[in-house]
């Protein structure tokens, strides 16, 4: 007897639980493998923030190497009320969370009226990342944490647009410029029916590089239950999208010991910073 796949609820869009264990697991790993190489074993730094691994200069790290999706942030209201204004954003993400009720069985009586709510703080929130000092705010705190983090460095996987196997080290300035002049801001289309447009922003080079949207809970076992819905935002990067806008826009170095490339501006900083790196 073949034993069937449990069916996820209905408008689940995340990965089960043991897949993003094993996702997480991988992050770790490429963490562990990246101090070892710049030669600060102690320089993993534990917990969820987004700096990974502290190099000798001091200088941190945030290190992506999912193959397919990066999760940028997952929040919930909480975590947006500690945000600096940021020309409007940050109001404007606070709506997008309260479009939705709290409870399921409020969100299920009347689904389209929360999607139709949403569509006007989504568009307001495009209108705002379509200014280029807006978007480089909201990218730096969001990817960066502000000046936490000074490189997006990316760990190759096998069949990847980046040479498989290495460390490609981005400088976050780099980073920053290149995504401000190069992403298309965009709301989602609807369909014609249901669910109505505007329900997302997407961020576009080529294809879509990034999407901030809500993500709820899924239908609970007992949908006429008070069940907390759990509303929160979800800022995911598709990889080889913006691997691909990174790799077009920088020039790179030669691999240091064969599992580091430098791009851009790393290129020299990390280099004049660290030279002990290329002895």
């Amino acid at each position: 007897m073949v034993k069937k796949k449990p069916k996820k609820p209905h408008g689940y869009r995340g990965s089960s639980p043991k897949k993003a264990s094993e996702v997480k697991l991988a992050g770790h790993k490429a963490e562990d493998y990246f101090a070892e190489l710049i030669g600060n074993e102690d320089g993993v730094i534990p917990g969820l923030g987004k700096a990974d691994v502290t190099d000798n200069n001091g200088d941190n790290h945030t290190v992506k190497s999912a193959k397919i999706k990066w999760q940028i942030f997952l929040y919930a209201r909480s975590n947006f009320e500690r945000w600096l204004p940021m020309n409007g954003v940050s109001k404007l993400l606070l709506e997008c969370i309260d479009a939705f009720p709290d409870e399921y069985r409020t969100y299920a009586a009347d689904k389209k009226k929360y999607k139709e709510k949403l569509r006007g703080p989504m568009r307001d929130l495009k209108d705002k990342l379509c200014d280029p000092d807006t978007l480089k705010l909201f990218l730096s705190k969001t990817i960066f944490d502000d000046e936490l983090c000074q490189y997006l460095t990316i760990y190759s996987v096998p069949s990847d647009v980046l040479e498989t196997g290495k460390f490609h080290m981005f400088h976050k300035d780099d980073v920053l410029e290149i995504m401000c002049k190069n992403l298309t801001v965009k709301n989602s289309a609807g369909v014609n029916v249901f669910p109505p447009g505007e329900q997302k922003v997407k961020l576009i080079y080529k294809i879509n590089a990034i999407e901030l949207e809500m993500r709820n809970d899924g239908k609970p076992k007992d949908p006429e239950g008070p069940h907390k819905f759990g509303n929160q935002m979800r800022f995911n990067g598709v990889a080889k999208s913006i691997k691909l806008l990174l790799l077009d826009h920088t020039k790179r170095s030669s691999p240091y010991k064969e599992k580091i490339i430098l791009y851009g501006k790393a290129i020299d900083t990390f280099k004049k910073k660290g030279s002990f790196y290329f002895s």
